[in-house]
């Protein structure tokens, strides 16, 4: 499982607790979450960097993708 916040800077607002709780549960279920904002991994312990360019071949190799 993972969660690839591609050209997205976070920003944060009152839903702020619920944002960190489920970046928190996915890296408890051993999932990971990337983003090609670098912002956002200063900002955030459980967002590891990639680059666009290593994010695509990293997409295809999951069953379900879900855009939002």
């Amino acid at each position: 499982m993972a969660l690839f916040i591609v050209d997205a800077p976070i920003v944060m607002g009152e839903r702020q607790e619920a944002f960190l709780d489920q970046l928190e549960m996915i890296f408890d279920l051993e999932g990971k979450v990337f983003s090609n904002v670098q912002d956002n991994v200063n900002r955030f312990r459980f967002i590891n960097f990639m680059s666009l360019k290593d994010m695509a071949p990293e997409i295809r190799k999951y069953d379900v993708l879900i855009t939002f």
